[in-house]
């Protein structure tokens, strides 16, 4: 009976969001959510009180509808030219002069659905809940420099330091849909882990070098 329940803990996660996904490849947005959010923006952005004003790298000013923000974190050294300090990622990526967490103060007042975990270097990710969907369960060989969990964010893998409690807290708290914290990997017979890891293993990765 613990067998058949540490079976069920494993693959109802991953069966939940094989079946919430879209067939589109894994990393990309499907041709209907991409319109969607394109119509959102175009009918919910139409005044300039509804953007939120930014200092792009070459000191000009950028434009971000905050309704449409998928995450938020620090630039990395790839990144970071010209005083870039913060990394958005919306219908496209974005880099700014402001401090990430200045950046989630202002997408907070428009986003409620805004949350904040951990990535595996311990510096903080700022996550639109609904475009979220987690914990997901993680092979061994994935749990390795800093990352202790990972949620799917707008169709790719997002690793995190937050504990899979901490993804699933989170994600209810913003008012998101959250998967079951999974069972652990040992407990499984090895077929199982096998077809977990094969499940696994195509999702495209957010920031995958973004490690301790």
């Amino acid at each position: 009976m613990n067998r058949l329940f540490a079976i069920f803990g494993w693959v109802m996660p991953l069966g939940l969001f094989l079946a919430a996904t879209s067939p589109a490849a894994a990393g990309q947005i499907a041709p209907s959510a991409a319109d969607g959010m394109l119509q959102r923006a175009a009918t919910t952005v139409t005044t300039p009180n509804s953007f939120i004003k930014l200092t792009l790298p070459d000191g000009s000013e950028g434009r971000l509808p905050p309704n449409t923000v998928i995450r938020i974190r620090k630039t990395i050294s790839t990144e970071n030219k010209n005083g870039a300090k913060a990394r958005i990622d919306w219908l496209q990526m974005m880099l700014v002069r402001e401090p990430p967490a200045e950046v989630a103060a202002q997408v907070e007042g428009s986003l409620a659905s805004l949350g904040k975990l951990l990535l595996p270097d311990g510096s903080p990710v700022w996550f639109n809940a609904g475009a979220a969907q987690g914990p997901m369960p993680l092979p061994p060989e994935r749990l390795q420099n800093g990352v202790r969990s990972g949620m799917m964010l707008d169709n790719k893998l997002q690793y995190l330091a937050s504990t899979p409690e901490q993804v699933r807290d989170e994600l209810i708290a913003k008012g998101a849909d959250a998967l079951p914290v999974p069972a652990a990997f040992e407990s499984l017979p090895p077929r199982e882990q096998e077809i977990a890891k094969s499940r696994v293993a195509p999702m495209k990765v957010w920031d995958s070098d973004l490690t301790r």
